[in-house]
């Protein structure tokens, strides 16, 4: 695999030439690119830079800013008005911090938004803002459930983001699948094989060929794909919005933030955020099994962009840094 090492400012800069020459304000354009960057920064690769190749039709597909549609106080739907994804989560997740904060519960859900990349970040702020958080959408129709080759499902990622006192909120951000099809993408793009036992052919056989990847399976047996089929529900019947099976675009898909406030059942807010961490430091304390250190959900990608951001520099593979530096060079270029 030919990666090449760029310096992190370098990079910004391409990102944010990229945003700017296509319209975007400058405060959109960091949302956006501080985003992706930070993906890279934790190691997540399929849902860093790469997505910048999908930015300019999604800026084309443009129609408005996210729109509050029905209002319930502690929930709301929004429509996203096919606002880019990250723009439009970044307001979800204000909402959704703003309604607990006021009721104790926000529950925001989002229709007719562009899809994002990592929805960690989001989870993060809410943590941050010293509530529970847990955050869900339908991703593409890429999944086949238990006992079935066939795609039927969304990948649907969950986040669940936990607040802790004097420290770092634990968030943990996973697709309820094996894999996810940004992997497929990013193989093809840089030539090399898929990770094994991660993606089926149509037969059901585990393939590492991205030209024979069918599908990926939902994880983890039964509970998982329960799990999937619940993010599923949630994501479109509950909302309007609809299932992987019958989107003809992404922007029929459907998100869900839910934000806790700790004074929802206590009389302080903050007893929520020490008992978490108490929790986490006797979590911490345990003894290894294996030599391995107990790590818990979010440190090792905290580590990662530690390290990166240490270094001052980030890898990058010379098909994707050639094909966005021709959409940096071009503002009409796809």
């Amino acid at each position: 695999m030919t990666l090449i090492t760029l310096p992190i400012d370098e990079i910004r800069a391409l990102l944010t030439a990229i945003c700017r020459q296509r319209g975007l304000t400058a405060d959109e354009t960091a949302l956006i690119v501080e985003e992706y960057l930070d993906a890279e920064l934790c190691g997540v690769r399929s849902h860093g830079v790469l997505k910048m190749l999908a930015l300019p039709a999604a800026i084309r597909a443009r129609q408005g800013t996210p729109q509050i549609i029905q209002d319930r106080g502690y929930a709301a739907l929004v429509d996203g008005q096919r606002e880019l994804g990250i723009l439009a989560a970044h307001f979800c997740t204000s909402l959704a911090i703003e309604r607990a904060a006021e009721h104790g519960l926000g529950v925001v859900a989002l229709r007719n938004a562009a899809r994002y990349g990592r929805i960690a970040p989001f989870g993060e702020r809410i943590g941050a803002a010293g509530m529970i958080g847990i955050i869900m959408n339908v991703g593409g129709t890429f999944a086949a459930p238990l006992h079935s080759n066939a795609r039927a499902l969304g990948v649907n990622p969950l986040c669940i983001a936990l607040p802790r006192a004097n420290a770092a909120p634990i968030v943990g951000d996973f697709a309820t699948t094996e894999g996810v099809w940004s992997e497929v993408i990013l193989a093809q793009l840089e030539g090399r094989d898929l990770p094994p036992k991660r993606f089926i052919a149509a037969d059901g056989s585990y393939t590492t060929l991205t030209q024979q990847a069918h599908a990926v399976r939902t994880f983890g047996g039964a509970k998982g794909f329960l799990l999937n089929l619940v993010i599923e529900a949630l994501c479109s019947a509950l909302i309007g919005a609809q299932p992987a099976y019958k989107t003809q675009t992404e922007y029929d898909l459907g998100f869900v933030f839910l934000a806790f406030d700790g004074a929802l059942f206590r009389a302080d807010s903050g007893q929520v955020a020490q008992e978490i961490a108490d929790l986490a430091a006797m979590l911490l304390e345990l003894p290894p099994s294996e030599g391995e250190p107990l790590r818990l959900p979010g440190d090792r990608s905290r580590a990662q962009r530690t390290a990166a951001l240490a270094r001052g520099s980030l890898d990058v593979h010379v098909a994707l840094w050639e094909r966005l530096q021709r959409l940096a060079a071009d503002p009409q270029a796809e």
